[in-house]
This record gives structure tokens, C-alpha cells and sequence, in this order.
């Protein structure tokens, strides 16, 4: 699921939005 929100992210201009609100999402991901 996180790999589809990277890509619709990625194609989105939205992204920093996204971002912010998923950080700790990100983050959890990136450490693990």
C-alpha cells in the first residue's frame, strides 16, 4: 500500500501536503 502512495505521490504536485500529513508514516517506513 505504501509503494502505491509513493507512486501517486511522486505523480502528484501535492506531495509536500502528503508528506506532512503521512511524515511519521514515512518515517516508520524508512526505519524499518
Amino acid at each position: 500500500l505504501m509503494e502505491l502512495f509513493e507512486e501517486m505521490i511522486r505523480d502528484n504536485q501535492r506531495a509536500e501536503e502528503i508528506m506532512r500529513l503521512f511524515s511519521p508514516v514515512f518515517k516508520q517506513k524508512s526505519a524499518a
